[in-house]
């Protein structure tokens, strides 16, 4: 088992320290299943903070169904787990769904999806212009599990990913799901655990990298996003 691991640490001007960690999980068993994680924490201003991250699952060995109900069992299972750690649940926010569908598709653009969150700045910066808030993005490709599972999945293999979830400075969430184009790892038999040092990595060259054979093929994207 190979491991990497590097933090960056940034400071803004009311001395928030804020770190950048980056984590990729690649859990790959005969059927295929791979992740990808990616968390990423800045701070931008000094009222401003932005989390993003990712999480693929490859798995498509069971017809689960991704959409609203899905996504509402999810997030009510979040919020469980919320509560008992003293966090405020997380709200249905429109406004939020709208940012998300907006993500969506910027990040399934094109070559885009090649790319780890691609245009976030850009995005966040044009629809939040002039707002103070604390905001945050998880990108989930959930397919085959449920939501029960895809929880359990969380928290066994990509725990900075539920530590975002479980934010206590977030309240409200949104969410956009669609079919695009990503890139999986076609390997078997172990379990990676690594960190990247930040977003914007092109996936098909860093798995190359990393010894396994990029795929692209269609999945369902659940783009959720967070905020105060």
């Amino acid at each position: 088992m190979s491991q990497k691991w590097e933090t960056h640490h940034k400071k803004s001007r009311r001395n928030l320290g804020k770190t950048v960690a980056e984590v990729i999980f690649i859990y790959l068993l005969t059927l295929g299943i791979y992740y990808y994680a990616v968390p990423y924490v800045v701070s931008g201003s000094s009222t401003i903070e932005k989390a993003i991250s990712t999480i693929i699952n490859g798995n498509q060995q069971t017809p689960v169904a991704i959409n609203q109900n899905w996504v509402s069992e999810f997030m009510a299972i979040v919020n469980q787990y919320r509560a008992n750690e003293s966090a405020p649940p997380l709200s249905y926010s429109s406004y939020l769904s709208s940012f998300a569908e907006i993500r969506f598709n910027t990040m399934t653009a094109n070559d885009n999806y090649e790319i780890s969150h691609y245009g976030f700045d850009q995005d966040f910066n044009s629809y939040f212009a002039g707002q103070s808030i604390s905001a945050g993005e998880v990108v989930f490709f959930p397919a085959g599990e449920t939501p029960e599972q895809f929880v359990q999945s969380l928290i066994k293999y990509a725990p900075l990913h539920w530590e975002l979830l479980m934010n206590p400075t977030f309240t409200h969430y949104g969410y956009y799901i669609g079919i695009g184009k990503t890139v999986v790892a076609e390997s078997y038999g172990s379990i990676t655990p690594f960190e990247i040092p930040g977003p914007n990595i092109n996936v098909t060259q860093y798995i190359i990298n990393e010894g396994y054979t990029p795929v692209v093929e269609n999945s369902t994207w659940l783009v959720i996003e967070l905020s105060s």
